[in-house]
């Protein structure tokens, strides 16, 4: 079957990039013929590809308009289309939803707030904007809708009034041999250093701790591609208990993975948190903000926290005693949604069957 993947920018390397390019696997290792779209051109499948017209590269929201704007005719020469970054126009073919987060196109503040933004003026009107140029958005009952979490689909429901019919988490590779050089104060903090992600928030928290006479060392890693990335590498570069590695290469993050003991997590709703997972796996023990579907990979209370000096007592009850973050890391360990991540492409076959037999009829009517 023909599979047309569409997202935002293959470039962007995030979550959701990184989602679609396991999804396209699964799918080849499958026998389909996948393609993909995304705002620097069409690519189909074992083609070369060819630029949308007119298309602008810019943020992401802005560049998925342009996608969907372009989706309805290219969609044509194919089966099956999944739009990979979230809800997109109705199509003349079946079509698969992925939802990260309850909804992009929304300036509802009960929905911005769901994925940790402010219901700014500037931010209703860019959204208002990329809303005009993507054109009209299918209904729940013109797509089959997958949400990366439990969380996410609960939102989809009650505030978005879009039911989900399934849920697929994020692939995430289990280590093969993981390092064990802990530090027993290491904190790790490990993501794209973004706003949302909140990183001063768990500076603070480890600077809380110092005052109180732990030796806590705080390494920061992530991919640094803003102005905001770069001004805040420099400004923690100069506190003499931090370590700042931004776009490190894979030897380097498993290193860090190996040696912290601890890790903090301050993006409030995060939808999933493969950032997360991935300590988990390695054996850093993590503390996260108590929302969002990142709660379903931290199922214990005692690693969740609502504000910086509840997180700044629960890492010092963990510095204190380590023989209970090692208990509550095995159990992390064994959760369920970690291991439905880890199972990512079994669980995308058994969950797309339905889909895709339908996707086989249908080519075989033609």
């Amino acid at each position: 079957m023909r599979i047309l993947i569409a997202q935002a920018s293959a470039a962007a390397k995030g979550g959701a990039e990184n989602y679609a390019a396991a999804l396209r696997h699964v799918l080849i290792n499958d026998g389909h013929a996948v393609g993909t779209i995304d705002v620097r051109g069409h690519t189909p499948p074992g083609g070369k590809r060819s630029r949308l017209p007119l298309a602008i590269t810019g943020r992401a929201l802005w560049n998925w308009a342009q996608v969907c704007r372009a989706l309805p005719k290219i969609a044509l020469d194919y089966d099956r289309v999944i739009l990979a970054y979230g809800e997109g126009p109705p199509l003349p073919v079946p079509t698969l939803t992925l939802r990260h987060s309850p909804t992009l196109f929304a300036t509802d503040a009960r929905l911005l707030a769901c994925v940790g933004a402010r219901p700014t003026g500037v931010r209703r009107a860019y959204i208002q904007l990329c809303r005009r140029v993507a054109g009209p958005i299918a209904g729940p009952h013109q797509t089959t809708t997958l949400c990366n979490t439990r969380w996410t689909a609960q939102i989809c429901a009650d505030v978005a009034g879009f039911p989900s019919d399934g849920i697929l988490y994020p692939k995430v590779d289990r280590p093969t041999a993981p390092l064990n050089m802990r530090k027993p104060y290491r904190v790790l903090i490990l993501g794209r250093i973004v706003p949302n992600k909140r990183i001063e928030d768990a500076i603070a928290v480890c600077e809380t701790l110092h005052l109180q006479g732990f030796p806590i060392e705080v390494e920061v890693l992530g991919r640094a591609d803003s102005r905001y990335a770069r001004r805040l590498v420099a400004q923690l570069s100069r506190k003499a208990h931090v370590r700042v590695t931004p776009n490190a290469n894979g030897a380097t993050r498993a290193r860090a993975l190996a040696e912290a003991r601890f890790g903090l997590h301050m993006f409030r709703g995060e939808h999933f948190g493969i950032a997360v997972a991935e300590m988990i796996l390695h054996g850093v023990t993590p503390l996260v903000f108590d929302d969002g579907g990142i709660c379903e990979l931290v199922t214990t209370p005692q690693l969740r926290f609502r504000d910086t000096r509840e997180a700044a007592s629960k890492l010092a009850a963990l510095c204190l005693r380590p023989d209970r973050a090692d208990r509550m890391l095995t159990d992390l360990q064994r959760g369920a949604a970690l291991n439905a991540a880890v199972n990512f492409d079994e669980n995308a076959l058994h969950v797309l069957r339905d889909w895709l037999d339908e996707g086989w009829v249908r080519h075989a009517a033609q």
